[in-house]
Order: C-alpha cells, then sequence, then structure tokens
C-alpha cells in the first residue's frame, strides 16, 4: 500500500510539472514584440505644385519620410501616395539594402526631360527640398 502511495505521489508530481511545461511552451510561442532597427521620424507631404515645373517625378505627389538608423545614420526616401517606397541616392540605396526594406530605385518614376537636352528632369531642386527637410531639427 505504501508503494502504491509513493508511485501516486510521483505521478502527481509528473503530470503538474507536465501541465506547466505545456503552460510555459504556450507562452515561449506568444508573440514577442520586435523593434526594427530604423524608424521613420518624419514624414513631410510634397507635391508638383510645390516645386512647379520643375517637379522631376511622374507622379503627382507623395511624401518625403526621414528615416534614422541604429548605427546613427539618417536617410530620406520619396513615397507615393499608395505606400511604395524609392530611394535616391547611393546612402539610402544602402540602408534600403542593408536593412532589407521594401524599396525600390526611383528611376521608374523619374520622368524623361521633355526638351530631350538630357534623360531625365533635373532632380536637383527635388533633392535639395528633401535634404532640407532631413536637416532640419
Amino acid at each position: 500500500m505504501r508503494k502504491i502511495a509513493i508511485m501516486l505521489i510521483i505521478l502527481m508530481v509528473i503530470s503538474i510539472g507536465s501541465l506547466s511545461g505545456c503552460n510555459e511552451q504556450s507562452n515561449k510561442n506568444a508573440p514577442v514584440e520586435t523593434t526594427k532597427p530604423y524608424e521613420m521620424y518624419k514624414s513631410v507631404p510634397i507635391s508638383k505644385a510645390d516645386l512647379g515645373s520643375e517637379w522631376p517625378l511622374t507622379v503627382n505627389s507623395g511624401y518625403i519620410d526621414c528615416y534614422r538608423f541604429d548605427n546613427g545614420g539618417r536617410a530620406w526616401f520619396f513615397r507615393t501616395e499608395y505606400g511604395t517606397l524609392y530611394y535616391y541616392n547611393t546612402i539610402s540605396r544602402n540602408y534600403a539594402s542593408n536593412y532589407e526594406m521594401d524599396c525600390h530605385d526611383i528611376d521608374p518614376i523619374w520622368a524623361s526631360d521633355p526638351e530631350n537636352i538630357s534623360p531625365k528632369i533635373d532632380i536637383g531642386p527635388f533633392v535639395d527640398m528633401a535634404n532640407n527637410i532631413l536637416d532640419e531639427n
């Protein structure tokens, strides 16, 4: 009788341990909050109306999104109203690649020069505006 009592106690301890193990397992599978190694800290609307005839893109408007990265760097990207993110220069392209951002080269939406003086419209005024936005605060 004493052996049976000891075996019952052992079985109860094993059962309780298994149940608590199941609870721990289910907690391990719970979603874990993670943070990305970058953050958008500023988003400024920009449109053809801002630059008039100097507007260099085939889309009429979007946003200059400024990002901060965990290495201390910053870069800007152009985002369309539909949410597609574009990089313009090597800095933003490298960040997009290194941080696996869903980002595209701006070339497909960079307008051709209607006067055929150069292959594309001068993007300088657009870049200057974006750099000024990035440099504010």
